[in-house]
């Protein structure tokens, strides 16, 4: 069967991460911006947008749009004039790269005139580019454009952040355990929803993410699949069935027992053929920061379909409902 060989997904699948309302816009959560420099943000070797003057600005649009001009337009000298990215995995820095490299991607052309190339095919660029140069004239690749920084000889391609502050949550707990409370929120969400399809938690975060003092869990969930990554209610063919589906789901779980969607993609079962493309999504969670410095934590996400997909980052606004801030989008 074929399926979609690019960095990010693979690295979905070797990790065994949400879609909020914004009206379509690029911008979101908008205050008095305070002078500082933009944070821009790469997920999953994506870039996702930025936080500067106040308010989110993503890379591609936050309703879906999967067309590969949506969203703002970056210009290289804005996203690679700083002198590096400070790379997060697993809620700790692991250092700061200094260089780009990417694999390719739409609309890249013009910077291979400018970049190195490696032995692997990759090509490399050198930071801080100076914002007066050609190169820094150039649109950023605003779709399927996969990229790392290294470190040290190192390629990384999780969270990267232009910002040296610490964005991670105190005394977070990457693999906890999921508490009862989770699991019963995510078997009564899909059921709400009309899946009956057995719950399978993948991930579990576990801090204080709201700033209350108590500890709450960020639980993911996605639908069994066999080793060849489908679905298992359609890995024989199985006919309609009332309440089966696949589904890809975040829940923030506060510790009161209460859950409210990060992200949410569920699809009833209705029979298709070759239902293993159509029900084989899945979403992994990179990790949970405090990208914009609010004191809330923004939920750092790859979601991957059968042949394309997006990170985003979905930030709680006023409310305390969980909204997609920033989206990139990628693709075969």
């Amino acid at each position: 069967m074929k399926k979609i060989i690019i960095p990010v997904v693979a690295a979905m699948l070797a990790i065994t991460g949400c879609s909020g309302a914004n009206n379509g816009n690029n911008t979101a959560n908008k205050t008095e911006g305070n002078g500082e420099a933009p944070v821009y943000c790469f997920v999953g070797g994506i870039l996702a947008g930025s936080w500067e003057n106040g308010q989110w600005v993503s890379h591609n649009d936050v309703d879906g749009n999967m067309d590969e001009n949506s969203g703002h337009q970056y210009k290289i000298g804005e996203v690679l004039s700083v002198d590096g990215y400070n790379m997060w995995y697993n809620e700790e820095l692991e250092g700061k790269g200094d260089t780009l490299i990417y694999y390719g991607g739409y609309g890249n052309d013009g910077m291979d005139n400018f970049s190195t190339e490696g032995e692997d095919g990759s090509r490399s660029i050198k930071m801080p580019v100076d914002k007066d140069s050609a190169l820094a004239q150039l649109d950023f690749p605003q779709y399927a454009f996969y990229s790392r920084f290294s470190y040290d000889n190192d390629n990384f391609d999780n969270v990267s952040v232009s910002t040296d502050k610490n964005i991670a949550p105190e005394n977070v707990n990457t693999k906890a355990k999921p508490s009862e409370a989770s699991k019963n929120a995510i078997k009564e969400y899909l059921e709400k929803n009309g899946i009956t399809t057995a719950p399978n938690l993948t991930q579990c975060f576990e801090a204080d993410f709201d700033g209350d003092g108590k500890l709450e869990q960020i639980v993911a969930a996605n639908t069994p699949k066999n080793e060849n990554y489908v679905p298992s209610f359609v890995e024989d063919g199985t006919k309609e069935t009332d309440g089966i589906g696949s589904y890809a789901v975040a829940l923030f779980v506060d510790d009161n027992g209460s859950a409210k969607p990060v992200f949410s993609e569920i699809r009833p079962f209705e029979g298709e053929e070759n239902a293993y493309m159509h029900y084989n999504q899945n979403i992994v969670i990179n990790g949970v920061y405090d990208i914009n410095g609010d004191g809330n934590y923004d939920v750092c996400i790859v979601y991957a379909d059968w042949e394309n997909g997006h990170v985003l980052v979905s930030a709680m606004d006023e409310k305390g409902d969980y909204q997609t801030v920033l989206r990139g989008n990628f693709g075969a």
